[in-house]
């Protein structure tokens, strides 16, 4: 083969594979996005889970009770207070309204803390049931409720 026509061919080869590798990086930074945020909401997801239980274990066992008028909502002063890692704090920490962890977390001193339940970010289902039976009927009555 010729040497031109072996640049040739080499030119064409980086031509066709840099668009190709650039996508496929594309791709996975994409996807990492995508786990970074779901990981983000799982981690709320077992905050609510924890927060109730911590109520329970400042209550005798009892967990928070449901809102009267509000379907799937802590009833009025029982929400469970919960904080999660919002990302490192810039500035003078000297906000009274905010919550800050000190220490080395993540190779940062100071780490700004926001709430992690709101009321329209969660749902509370204050039940248990112990057969299928009963999980039908809760169904049935949630189904019901306005």
């Amino acid at each position: 083969m010729k040497a031109g026509a072996y640049k040739g061919t080499l030119a064409l080869a980086a031509v066709i594979l840099l668009p190709v590798y650039l996508f496929t990086l594309q791709t996975g930074i994409e996807k990492r996005r995508v786990l970074e945020a779901a990981s983000k909401d799982a981690g709320r997801i077992s905050t609510v889970a924890l927060s109730g239980w911590a109520y329970a274990q400042r209550h005798d066992g009892l967990w928070p009770e449901l809102h009267p008028t509000i379907s799937f909502a802590y009833a009025p002063d029982t929400r469970p207070q919960s904080f999660a890692l919002a990302g490192s704090a810039e500035g003078p920490v000297d906000d009274a309204l905010r919550g800050y962890v000190l220490g080395n977390l993540n190779k940062d001193r100071v780490m700004r803390l926001e709430p992690a339940l709101t009321e329209e970010a969660f749902f509370y289902l204050g039940y248990a049931v112990d057969s299928e039976a009963q999980g039908i009927a809760l169904i049935d009555a949630l189904k019901q409720t306005p």
